[in-house]
């Protein structure tokens, strides 16, 4: 039975944050969800089907969708999808049930073990499966979330809920028609965002993207922000720890390569900015990423991308 509610009454419960990413090998179909589910497209490129509709899936997507539906993730051929995933309830009903619930197979889901379904009275887009392109500004939020549930701090728990809320108002706001940017200004803004993460391996500064758009970086730096909540050079680096993250779940890699191959010419400032936007140190990270025993591959070792294999609790 679903409880009905307002946006008002919004007060999210989190069961489960973390990164994580898929590949055409490894790839994650024909599952359900017993709770509610927010994935944000940091990375990559492909496909997701929800219920019986299929969405394309690019940086800056954004997933919304309600327990009991079936879902799968398809990323494209040779591409790793880097994700955040938030497992949660919208209100604190089933605060008891603090452990994450993996998914199961539709072939062997318990309906009858959904965990707070609930009906927008207010905001009836809440209720289905909702994709939402040009989402960036969400991602320092996803970040935040990742990072307090990472690191565990004196009252984790509260401030995670707390920055989903304010995500999901945010949504709301934008689901019932609030004034949004010019369009223009979204594509311009967009084609920008492109060129880094087309370019972030490569030595790349502020005024290099100015003169590839043959604009003031300081205008092209607020346009960023204004669509990402993040200054150009901070959604620069954003980028080139996106690919450290794949990196670093192949053993064989060392850090000096994962620095190089993601963009970073010094070893150091790579560690403090990993540290700044994840939470915790590269080798921190790839301890906590990579399988016990995992093999090293001649790629690996050559410093090339390799597909790496995620957990299965929060997708």
């Amino acid at each position: 039975m679903q409880d009905k509610m307002n946006v008002a009454d919004i007060r999210p419960f989190v069961r489960y944050v973390h990164a994580f990413t898929l590949s055409d090998a490894v790839r994650f179909v024909n599952v359900c969800a017993y709770d509610h589910r927010l994935v944000y497209v940091a990375a990559g490129c492909g496909q997701m089907t929800i219920g019986s509709q299929t969405w394309p899936l690019s940086p800056g997507t954004l997933l919304l969708w309600p327990p009991g539906l079936t879902y799968s993730y398809l990323p494209e051929t040779r591409q790793t999808l880097h994700l955040y995933g938030v497992n949660f309830d919208y209100t604190d009903r089933f605060r008891h049930l603090k452990r994450p619930i993996a998914p199961d197979p539709a072939a062997v889901f318990q309906a009858d073990r959904l965990i707070g379904p609930v009906c927008f009275t207010d905001l009836g887009a809440l209720n289905q499966p909702l994709v939402l392109e040009r989402m960036q500004a969400a991602e320092s939020s996803l970040i935040a979330m990742n990072r307090e549930w990472t690191e565990q701090r004196l009252y984790f728990a509260e401030k995670t809920h707390a920055l989903l809320r304010l995500l999901l108002i945010d949504l709301a706001r934008r689901l019932s028609g609030a004034p949004q940017p010019d369009d223009r200004l979204v594509q311009r803004t967009d084609a920008i965002l492109a060129y880094v993460r087309q370019h972030c391996r490569q030595p790349l500064s502020n005024g290099d993207i100015g003169r590839a758009f043959n604009f003031h970086p300081a205008y092209i730096s607020r346009l960023v922000r204004r669509q990402t909540g993040l200054s150009l050079h901070q959604y620069l680096i954003r980028c080139r720890i996106n690919i450290a993250l794949n990196l670093l779940q192949s053993p064989g890699v060392r850090l000096g390569v994962v620095a190089a191959q993601a963009g970073f010419s010094d070893l150091n400032y790579f560690s403090r900015c990993f540290r700044q936007v994840v939470g915790v140190s590269p080798n921190h990270y790839r301890s906590q990423h990579t399988k016990p025993g995992q093999a090293s591959s001649p790629a690996a070792k050559s410093g090339k991308q390799v597909n790496g294999s995620p957990g299965s609790i929060s997708k």
